[in-house]
């Protein structure tokens, strides 16, 4: 029985040098994104930089009144 190795060698070793390079540019920019996101877009490490999704929603959420009704109490 041959290793797991040894046939997944043989099979890169079949595909175009097309599908091969295609294959290599996916596979690390997968990687990369992964890095990228466990850097910057994972959990904060400080507590104090966490927030209450409830208040996030109602800031995004907030709609201003209209620029002619603030005039009107001047």
């Amino acid at each position: 029985m041959r290793s797991i190795l040894a046939v997944y060698r043989a099979r890169w070793k079949r595909l175009t040098p097309l599908t091969r390079d295609v294959t290599l540019v996916l596979v690390l920019k997968v990687t990369g994104l992964g890095i990228l996101w466990l850097l910057f877009f994972s959990a904060p490490l400080a507590q104090h930089m966490s927030l209450v999704p409830d208040r996030v929603a109602e800031r995004l959420m907030f709609q201003p009144p209209p620029a002619g009704e603030t005039d009107a109490h001047r």
